[in-house]
């Protein structure tokens, strides 16, 4: 290793490269789901990976000295936003910090994994990826007769975050996309998972919500793309039962596929996993303290969960 800890690195090297591996890594991934024989820690280890290299293309020279600093980086959020390269700074790489990061990285890790913040109770059990089980989790949170103590507000916020994509939709569709003041205005709502809405199995719908006021299909992917036709059969089957009421069909996956899906179905409205965690975690921090604590931190761990799907 150079000890001249005063070299300038040409501005923009970091990010430049950090970019490059995240690109790799997304083709990487998006191969990997489509082979039947990956395993959940081949995607669990790509995402990691990626949070890594995304960090490492926006950090700034820390004084990472101790490893109480090196435990605050562990700690910090996986999903704080990229600054543009333009924003950052020339900086020197000062390789002394670095060696001492780098010594002090086990025993900082070690501190972390004893202080258990990284388990998470819907890992242990077992959601992974299937969709069935993600869906049934999400519907019951969404239940505002739940035991949970949410009410509406996760299905409130989720539309409040949709608000200025349903703005943009097509002017083709007919009817108006719901929205959190029809379920203001509804005061009930009923959550049905697996749901038939007109009887048929092929227009069967992963979470389906329905009002006086307002009609909504979610479907729920993770890894697998939507079926030949398969919205589309979902728009005219809620088109035809919402009877005149808003109504709107939510595509729920992950962030890569959700500009191909609003390119291919403007009508639709998309969503990622990440958009609901996020909801789903200021959802769980305004009721905090006025519901069980180990509901909050349920909440806050389907969050983690989601986010990184």
């Amino acid at each position: 290793m150079c000890d001249d800890h005063d070299r300038l690195l040409p501005p923009g090297l970091g990010t430049r490269f950090a970019s490059s591996l995240r690109a790799f890594l997304e083709g990487w991934r998006a191969l990997k789901a489509d082979s039947s024989a990956v395993v959940s820690n081949e995607r669990d280890f790509a995402d990691q990976f990626e949070r890594f290299v995304a960090a490492w293309g926006t950090l700034a020279t820390p004084d990472v000295t101790t490893p109480q600093t090196v435990t605050a980086m562990l700690h910090a959020p996986s999903d704080e936003p990229l600054r543009p390269e333009s924003s950052l700074p020339q900086r020197r790489f000062d390789t002394n910090a670095f060696r001492v990061f780098v010594a002090a990285f086990p025993s900082a890790l070690a501190i972390r994994r004893r202080s258990g913040i990284d388990f998470n109770v819907w890992e242990v059990a077992g959601l992974e990826a299937n969709e069935l089980r993600i869906a049934r989790v999400l519907g019951r949170l969404l239940d505002p007769r739940g035991p949970h103590g949410l009410e509406a507000s996760l299905l409130r916020a989720i539309l409040e975050l949709l608000e200025r994509r349903v703005a943009a939709l097509s002017a083709e569709r007919d009817g108006r996309f719901p929205s959190a003041k029809d379920v203001d205005e509804a005061g009930f709502f009923q959550v049905r998972v697996e749901f038939c809405p007109l009887g048929s199995l092929d227009d069967r719908v992963d979470i389906e919500i329905e009002a006086s006021t307002f009609l909504l299909f979610i479907e729920v992917k993770v890894y697998a793309p939507e079926g030949q036709l398969q919205l589309d059969r979902y728009e005219t089957a809620a088109r035809i039962k919402a009877r005149g009421r808003p109504w709107g069909v939510l595509f729920l996956t992950r962030p890569g596929l959700v500009l191909r899906t609003h390119q291919t179905h403007p009508t639709v409205a998309d969503a990622s996993w990440k958009d609901v965690a996020a909801a789903l975690s200021r959802v769980a921090q305004r009721h905090e303290g006025t519901i069980s604590p180990f509901l909050v931190e349920s909440a806050r761990h389907y969050a983690q969960f989601i986010s990184n799907l």
